[in-house]
């Protein structure tokens, strides 16, 4: 199962022309139609709630997906492809979500930023430079870390997302 939803990374990484690190957010929320919105913008009563970082809700059509703005920069990006997991892998709209759903999200978004077939090409780096490298919060590839390290880091769609990153590659091992 997972490694379906590994797919569905790669596919979005390379549809959105997303072609080094760190991975932006913004360029795959304008490619599929997602607007943020910052959590300080709404009307209080339309807020998150006080345990929530993000949330993704459709309104009349429209995609969007609510930060809140408080968090650090790495959170709110984990957490806006956390909610593009749940977009990509069909979890919404729905009422409720499961946690099997909530881990799928995670993973994908640790992916997204993460990706695994470009992790695999860089030269040595420590946790901490590779998490400052991808914007992500080094406790969520640490909470990962041994389902991360498993992951295949070849195949036909990790093959073309590693094509498109060939010049950030090349200049970044250099």
């Amino acid at each position: 199962m997972l490694l379906k939803h590994l797919h569905t990374c790669y596919r979005c990484l390379y549809t959105c022309k997303i072609t080094e690190l760190p991975v932006s957010i913004s360029k795959i929320c304008n490619y599929l139609q997602i607007k943020i919105v910052r959590n300080s913008d709404l009307p209080v009563t339309s807020q998150l709630q006080p345990n929530q970082k993000g949330a993704c809700v459709f309104h009349n059509n429209e995609k969007y997906i609510i930060l809140r703005d408080t968090e650090t920069k790495s959170v709110q990006r984990f957490t806006a492809a956390h909610e593009i997991g749940h977009i990509l892998l069909r979890h919404l709209p729905s009422n409720t979500i499961t946690s099997t759903q909530e881990i799928e999200a995670e993973y994908f978004a640790l992916c997204l930023l993460m990706p695994p077939c470009i992790i695999a090409k860089l030269k040595h780096l420590t946790t901490t430079e590779l998490c400052n490298i991808c914007q992500c919060p080094i406790n969520m590839y640490i909470r990962y870390i041994d389902m991360y390290n498993k992951l295949p880091t070849t195949g036909r769609h990790a093959n073309v997302c590693i094509t498109k990153f060939k010049i950030f590659l090349e200049q970044y091992n250099n």
